[in-house]
């Protein structure tokens, strides 16, 4: 489904169940993209493209060989830095995406800035792509974990539908 079906679904919808659509349809939506934006960081990727490895990940160098913990007489490379994955560190920005503003007219989703020390845009910068403050010229990788795709939408309608059902039969 393309973005503007997308669009005249609910505007069709709308019209035929305008309390629901007030009420219950903002939060469903809100809900159902902070799980899916969240659950970019699991897909590393955006859309059926995987996002560019960190460049600590790529290089062999960064790795640890070990023995313990291991299988016996196997051996482990864990990275000498962070985790193996790409922006699941620290898990602040997974957790910092949550409903700002919910209402009929719109939804919008962020990643609360309070969840960083920095006041620097950091979920904007991995999302888009930007300068990041590591020295001139350094542009982040675009890692896009926020937006709209077409699975996403399909993914809202869905659950929309089944919650609209229980709302008839109620």
């Amino acid at each position: 489904m393309t973005a503007e079906q997308f669009e005249e679904c609910l505007k069709a919808l709308s019209i035929q169940f305008n309390d629901y659509f007030n009420e219950m349809a903002p939060a469903i939506v809100g809900s159902v993209a902070v799980e899916y934006y969240k659950g970019r960081f699991d897909a590393q990727g955006w859309d059926g493209q995987g996002w560019p490895r960190a460049k600590r990940l790529t290089n062999p160098k960064n790795y640890h060989i070990i023995t313990k913990g291991a299988r016996k007489g196997q051996e482990v490379a864990l990275p000498k830095a962070g985790n193996p994955l790409t922006l699941v560190g620290t898990g602040l920005l997974r957790h910092s995406i949550e409903v700002k503003e919910s209402n009929s007219e719109h939804v919008v989703i962020w990643t609360n800035p309070s969840s960083f020390e920095s006041t620097e845009p950091y979920g904007r910068v991995h999302n888009e792509g930007l300068r990041a403050g590591r020295g001139a010229g350094f542009i982040m990788p675009k890692r896009q974990f926020m937006g709209y795709t077409e699975e996403l939408g399909d993914m809202i309608m869905e659950r929309l539908e089944e919650e609209l059902q229980k709302a008839i039969k109620n």
